[in-house]
């Protein structure tokens, strides 16, 4: 049997878990900037075609000709589950919380309160982290595999980029083999460019392949490393300093290298492969979508359509137990999968 805890609502808890702590967020930041929520189990992504065809000359006293209206396509996706959830320990209600004085100043309930509050943020914190890591693999290879505990099979998210746009070179063509007195891999990296459909402004390495760039004298001889940072990135840095590093221009493109990761059953797991390089156009703004909410709690409290649905529940018994757990559907959608291009060094 379980029944609703009013102690702390839905929303009250939905204003905890937006008091974030700080995480590796830099893709989400700088190019998920716009969220949309659903009433429905999927999501909707709609890719326009921007490609118009030049207007051709025509005598004066001739009829123009009809041209084909440029159109869009719809594709649906349904997102898969998080649920993070963590029990309200009676053990840990009654000692003292770090930080309490050594006479325990805290009364039992302040306690318990204080551990939801800890619950949810560190919910949000986990959520985050595999938000991020979707960001990450829409952009730098346009998809990314969904896989868990009790899913059925594996949900496969494809944004349908170009092959020629997702580049990995090996054995000989491998940039570790070259010649570091003599490999340009900067003229390398601009024939590469020309694979995006939109001009490149930004290129964001891991550190292995920042190492190695830098290790390439022609590099480091093109590389302006005293132009200032732009205001734009400058805001998506505001709180990931330790993460994102600018390390300087190559002609007007900015050289950044991304070091965040997320836990993943207490390691380190790096949201860029060794030997990365993503390159892309600021300029475009991808989407944060979130499916509806499937839980009776949520449709009755008119919080379904949401990004993060966060409870208090209790189950009774001998001995009643309180759970926090937040819930949410999202999808990291690359809307314009073709404005990028990723180069990998095979291992």
């Amino acid at each position: 049997m379980t029944e609703q805890v009013n102690i702390n609502s839905p929303r009250a808890l939905l204003g905890v878990s937006r008091k974030r702590a700080r995480i590796s967020t830099f893709f989400l930041d700088f190019f998920f900037k716009n969220m949309y929520t659903f009433d429905t189990e999927e999501v909707d992504l709609d890719q326009v075609d921007e490609s118009v065809n030049a207007a051709m000359f025509i005598a004066p006293e001739v009829d123009g000709k009809v041209i084909k209206t440029r159109g869009h396509t719809t594709t649906s996706f349904k997102p898969a589950s998080l649920k993070p959830k963590h029990d309200v320990d009676p053990k840990k209600v009654v000692k003292r919380r770090p930080g309490e004085g050594m006479c325990g100043e805290m009364s039992l309930q302040q306690r318990r309160n204080a551990i939801i509050v800890q619950n949810i943020q560190d919910e949000e914190k986990a959520i985050k982290q595999t938000e991020e890591w979707m960001a990450v693999k829409a952009l730098v290879d346009g998809n990314y595999t969904c896989d868990g505990e009790e899913m059925p099979e594996p949900l496969n998210v494809d944004f349908g980029r170009s092959p020629e746009n997702n580049i990995v070179l090996a054995g000989a063509a491998s940039w570790k083999n070259q010649d570091k007195a003599t490999f340009d891999p900067c003229e390398k990296i601009e024939e590469y460019a020309e694979r995006s459909n939109g001009a490149i402004d930004v290129i964001v390495l891991d550190g292995k392949m920042w190492a190695l760039l830098n290790s390439f004298e022609k590099f480091k001889e093109k590389l302006d490393t005293r132009r200032g940072s732009n205001s734009q990135l400058e805001t998506a840095l505001k709180d990931l300093g330790k993460d994102v590093s600018i390390k300087g221009y190559l002609g007007d493109v900015m050289i950044v290298v991304y070091k965040g990761y997320r836990k993943v059953n207490g390691t380190r797991d790096y949201y860029l492969d060794d030997y990365t390089l993503f390159m892309t156009h600021t300029g475009v703004e991808h989407a944060r979508l979130y499916g509806a909410i499937m839980d009776d709690d949520a449709i009755e409290q008119g919080m379904s359509e949401t990004d993060r649905f966060p409870k208090l529940y209790k189950t009774t018994g001998d001995v009643a137990r309180t759970y926090t757990v937040t819930k949410s559907a999202p999808l990291m959608a690359n809307i314009s999968p073709d404005d990028s291009v990723t180069i990998k060094l095979e291992p």
